[in-house]
């Protein structure tokens, strides 16, 4: 294995334990020294579900709209396998959930993507496509039906 690749494994399972432990910040300087070698070598160092969700985790709502409206382009994600971090990924976001609907509050945002945010960050707090996540999503379908972040939505929200 070349020191990339074992940089990126340890560098992930350095991550789990700062989540675990509350450390967002040390969490996130990990996260974009890591993504930044791996972008550099062969790709990245996160899968597409992981990068969704530390989008969420860290505030960083101009990547996650900026991903979402792109979403075709990155469907075919290429990133080093390791060990899937998104458990602990959406461990840290349910108990930060306060922080995060606060930072959320702050910022300014259409109301298409205000919607989309909402609707994503519900799927991660609930765990499933509930009840009350199927009928945000189909009120984003209806309210928004030429939406930029339609390949997003079709395939990649859960539902149908």
């Amino acid at each position: 294995m070349d020191s990339t690749k074992m940089l990126i494994q340890n560098g992930r399972s350095l991550i789990v334990q700062k989540l675990y432990y509350s450390d967002i910040e040390k969490a996130q300087e990990i996260y974009v020294f890591l993504e930044a070698e791996a972008q550099a070598q062969f790709g990245h160092a996160f899968s597409l579900n992981e990068t969704f969700a530390f989008h969420i985790l860290y505030q960083e709502w101009d990547l996650f709209l900026e991903m979402a409206a792109r979403y075709e382009e990155h469907e075919l994600w290429n990133y080093l396998y390791s060990d899937n971090i998104l458990r602990s990924i959406m461990q840290a976001i349910n108990a930060n959930e306060d922080i995060i609907r606060n930072g959320m509050k702050l910022s300014e945002f259409s109301a298409e993507e205000e919607d989309l945010i909402n609707l994503y960050f519900h799927l991660i707090l609930s765990r499933k496509a509930d009840n009350e996540y199927t009928q945000k999503l189909k009120d984003f379908k209806q309210n928004y039906p030429h939406s930029k972040y339609q390949e997003f939505v079709r395939n990649y929200l859960l539902g149908d």
